[in-house]
């Protein structure tokens, strides 16, 4: 089906929408966008448009989220790229870009200051694109054999806003709601859970709502796009790294820098090192950013509510220079943000699991549990002991200690036998002295 077939179906129900789109087309940027009836003039037609001076919201076509942009006065386009990757992070690198959609709009198609956001038809007409044949059957199942995982939109801006150059979009790849992954589907089939259904007429969108604030005019400093962010941002004892590419374009050169906030300190290193990108030249690096946490200090390590601490609002600020922009998935306001778990002094154990005599000092077991060498003890038989009959326990020797011990002094014959050796404590009649070798 092609885009202006899919037009017709949705001008049965969406025809006061249309109605102002397509004298928007004609009224925005001269004779060019007159009666255009380009690939992306078609496609524009078919999405929801509110006007930046409207409080109405946008007609919900469908149970499925959708994808939109905003622009804050006309802009002037004259392509929207939509890349597919068999990834979950828009990498394109070793072929993970596995299909791309121009929808070319010849001069330029004008959009007026607005909210521009997909409906069922439009997305029904651009998955058919994905393939010759059939293409929201394939794209189906491409989704759900995991050889496509993201999706991305590029936006190019015509000389008229500033252009020639391209906005690229962040990385549409889901959530754990739909396993990491992100297309063009029937996310209402089946209850809304996995397996979604195939995209078919009016039933398509996005497992959740993206959203693309758009320039004005495009900026001929250059962009800086934030991919591949990796690692587990939830870490026991710094032993996870965060890493990320940042990608130049557009045109000139930019240096890019990551700092730690909020009390976290670590090791940051790029490569290459510095990040100089340049267009011409290396236009691209690696960050690796292994962090732990310095919100404490020593005294605190094993006590309860702080080992392990989770500080809140954790963040990498970016930076660039010659005021590029910073954008991609996982970035907000230049921010990469996370929480990070771990101790203030990060002590590497030999093995998970509790302490031992071949595995000392501060240990993590499953799901990032800290076992300390010392812990409170309890009662014999179970249960808290006495007050002031409190014990401790080594989890490396496996010894009782009592922990607030008599301060009285006696003769060593006279320290083998109660009061000095206590018959009972804390439930237990077996205390003895410890051997001087033990």
């Amino acid at each position: 089906m092609s885009l202006n077939q899919s037009k017709k179906s949705y001008l049965r129900f969406a025809t006061l929408i249309l109605l102002p789109l397509i004298s928007s087309c004609s009224g925005g940027g001269g004779s060019s966008q007159t009666n255009n009836t380009t690939p992306l003039s078609e496609y524009k037609s078919l999405l929801t448009y509110v006007p930046s001076s409207s409080l109405r919201s946008g007609l919900n076509l469908t149970a499925n989220n959708q994808q939109s942009f905003s622009v804050e006065s006309t802009v002037v386009l004259t392509r929207i790229r939509v890349e597919f990757f068999n990834n979950n992070n828009c990498n394109s690198s070793g072929g993970g870009l596995i299909k791309t959609i121009d929808m070319n709009g010849g001069a330029g198609v004008a959009f007026p200051s607005g909210t521009y956001t997909s409906s069922g038809t439009s997305n029904y007409a651009l998955c058919q694109r994905y393939d010759s044949s059939d293409g929201c059957t394939v794209l189906y199942d491409a989704f759900t054999a995991n050889t496509q995982q993201s999706l991305r939109f590029t936006y190019s801006y015509g000389i008229g806003s500033g252009g020639p150059g391209d906005v690229t979009g962040s990385c549409m790849s889901g959530s754990e709601s739909s396993d990491y992954k992100e297309t063009i589907l029937d996310w209402s089939a089946n209850g809304g859970v996995s397996q979604w259904g195939e995209c078919r007429g009016n039933n398509c969108g996005f497992s959740q709502s993206y959203n693309e604030s758009l320039p004005s005019t495009y900026n001929n400093a250059p962009s800086i796009l934030i991919t591949d962010l990796t690692g587990n941002t939830v870490n026991m004892m710094g032993t996870s790294n965060i890493t990320f590419t940042a990608t130049i374009s557009g045109s000139g050169t930019s240096t890019v820098s990551a700092t730690l906030t909020n009390s976290v300190t670590g090791l940051i290193v790029s490569d290459p090192s510095p990040c100089s990108l340049n267009v011409l030249g290396v236009s691209s690096c690696t960050f690796s950013i292994l962090p732990w946490y310095t919100g404490f200090d020593n005294s605190t390590v094993g006590v309860p509510g702080f080992d392990p601490y989770t500080p809140s609002d954790t963040s990498i600020l970016l930076m660039a220079t010659n005021n590029a922009t910073i954008s991609g998935s996982g970035v907000t306001a230049n921010t990469i943000n996370y929480l990070i778990t771990t101790p203030y002094v990060y002590l590497a154990a030999p093995m998970e699991g509790a302490a031992s005599e071949s595995n000392t000092g501060i240990t993590w077991g499953p799901g990032g549990t800290v076992s300390t060498r010392f812990e409170a003890g309890t009662a014999d038989g179970g249960g808290a002991c006495p007050s002031g009959q409190e014990v401790m326990v080594d989890n490396l020797t496996g010894l009782m200690w009592v922990q607030a011990p008599s301060s009285t002094t006696y003769r060593w014959a006279n320290a083998q036998t109660s009061p000095a050796i206590p018959a009972t404590y804390c439930g237990y009649t077996d205390w003895h002295r410890i051997a001087e070798l033990s």
